[in-house]
């Protein structure tokens, strides 16, 4: 069972699958948009945070400074493992000495849009499609995380979403 979350809704922003507007209830918290390589640009507030992707790496950058970086072990498994710097985690103090938090995202069933999240071996939380014919979706990951990772989570599945579509067309699905 998953922890109770706050959801969030993101909705596409163009025609295009590369851009989301990322709503907490009725008020725009952050943009998400995404290029063709895997690498994009992730809005809070006025603060851009920078993704970048190269095959199965992804890194979340602020500034230059490392916030979250994942890992696809193998391109035949939808599971990334991810590790959040703990530097990086919402605190009332910043504590330069936190623990890193590792987490494993990965598609609930082999052919799922649905993926969990998972810290250990727990149900953290989880991005779905909020009905099956539409680009919208809906984020339910831990309040611990800043919004930004929460982004950067959901930005991973729609990475994996435009993947397994190219594939379908590819083969003629």
């Amino acid at each position: 069972m998953i922890v109770q979350n706050p959801s969030l809704a993101a909705h596409p922003a163009s025609f295009a699958k590369t851009a989301y507007t990322i709503l907490d209830g009725d008020e725009e918290v952050a943009r998400l948009t995404l290029r063709l390589r895997d690498e994009g640009v992730i809005t809070v507030g006025e603060a851009p945070f920078a993704l970048g992707g190269s095959r199965h790496r992804y890194v979340l950058l602020f500034e230059g400074v490392e916030v979250a970086r994942a890992v696809q072990p193998s391109a035949w498994r939808r599971r990334l493992e991810v590790r959040v710097r703990g530097a990086m985690l919402d605190r009332a103090v910043a504590r330069p000495d936190a623990p890193d938090v590792d987490l494993v995202l990965q598609a609930k069933h082999p052919f799922s849009r649905t993926f969990e999240l998972f810290e250990g071996e727990r149900l953290a939380g989880e991005v779905r499609r909020a009905s099956p014919f539409s680009r919208k979706a809906v984020v339910d990951l831990p309040a611990f995380l800043p919004l930004a990772v929460r982004v950067f989570l959901f930005a991973l599945v729609v990475i994996q979403w435009r993947r397994a579509d190219r594939q379908a067309a590819a083969s003629g699905s």
